[in-house]
């Protein structure tokens, strides 16, 4: 058989295209032309990790959200005061106008008799009645005022922002030696990090001692002020936090009757009716009825005060529009007094005369 002058040249092309392609694989003997991006890949999106910037330091999406909570707290807080300070300018400038008023219906209703409809002194009387209507409304309905509600329900919001981003940053810290010590220990992670350039790491990406330390002082903020509440079709209104999860709003009722949620809250905050047990009917006012259906609250939050195992019923899905709705029975061994003029809900335990709430 004649061999072909060829051969020596196809054998050495087929080399040549072996080797190309073991590089393109990332085999380790010939290159890894392939290999950061596939190290990048492994550490987003297998195991969640990213990278801050140009950063060399990967870190889990638990320090992601840790961090996040952290640096959003100042802004929280600097907006809750500011918030509470301009309600309190509100209700106090309200307080004047009122007062005011008052003395000029009552100066107004001694001089009647005296002055003619036409008279000068009745008509400003009068004029100055009108203007101060237009400017001011009995204290205990402040809280349903165009003017000042938004700002008691904003400042309900960002309470409830802040404690749910102080707990959610201490869950985090928590978790986070764990979650880098057991990635640490992980060979795919530890090959993936070799395989790129330069010196990229595991986080954390640095100490948040200090940042946790001021976790207690920004709590304590929201411990510090009242209770807001606020007025919705002449209801008093008060927000809570279920199982420090789950922010939620209720309708205070004077009543005994027991405390209502609705389902949807109970769907966020992962409660569960109790459907084997006798549902306990709702009855309104308009003759309306709803079947509820019992459940336990692990927690329930009214800033400082926690109240524990707290019996509810879960309203069904038709119900919402009632929206939930809660008692001084659910505060068992509390003192609790809604000041509506005040704009505020003070919770006092049996032993203490005196609350910030």
């Amino acid at each position: 058989m004649v061999r072909s002058r060829q051969m020596p040249q196809i054998a050495l092309f087929l080399r040549a295209g072996v080797l190309l392609a073991l590089f393109l694989l990332g085999d380790g003997r010939y290159g890894v032309a392939q290999a950061p991006c596939d190290a990048e890949t492994t550490l987003s999106d297998v195991y969640g990790l990213s990278r801050r910037g140009k950063s060399e330091v990967w870190i889990t999406p638990t320090e992601t959200s840790l961090r996040r909570n952290i640096a959003e707290l100042p802004r929280l807080v600097d907006y809750a005061k500011t918030l509470q300070e301009g309600i309190v300018l509100a209700r106090e400038r309200n307080r004047v106008l009122w007062a005011q008023r008052l003395a000029i219906e009552e100066t107004l209703k001694k001089k009647t008799p005296q002055l003619s409809p036409g008279d000068p002194k009745r008509k400003q009387l009068e004029e100055n009645l009108k203007q101060l209507d237009a400017l001011a409304v009995a204290p205990e309905k402040l809280g349903g005022a165009p003017s000042v509600q938004p700002h008691l329900i904003d400042v309900t919001n960002t309470r409830h922002a802040i404690l749910l981003s102080v707990f959610a940053a201490r869950r985090d810290a928590a978790a986070l030696k764990n979650e880098y010590t057991k990635l640490k220990e992980d060979a795919t992670v530890r090959a993936a990090l070799s395989r790129l350039e330069g010196d990229h790491r595991l986080g954390p990406l640095r100490d948040y001692s200090s940042d946790l330390r001021r976790l207690d002082e920004y709590e304590q903020f929201v411990y510090s002020h009242p209770q807001p509440i606020y007025l919705q079709s002449g209801q008093i209104r008060v927000g809570a936090i279920l199982n420090d999860r789950t922010p939620a709003t209720f309708t205070w009722r004077d009543s005994n009757k027991p405390t209502l949620i609705t389902a949807t809250m109970a769907q966020r905050a992962g409660i569960k009716a109790d459907n084997t047990s006798q549902p306990f009917v709702v009855r309104y006012p308009d003759g309306r009825s709803l079947s509820a259906y019992h459940a336990k609250l692990k927690s329930l939050r009214f800033g400082s005060c926690v109240l524990y195992d707290v019996d509810c019923y879960i309203l069904p899905p038709e119900g919402e529009d009632r929206g939930a709705e809660i008692s001084a029975t659910a505060f068992a061994g509390y003192r609790v007094s809604v000041e509506p003029a005040m704009l505020r809900m003070r919770i006092e335990p049996p032993n203490q005369t005196t609350a910030n709430q």
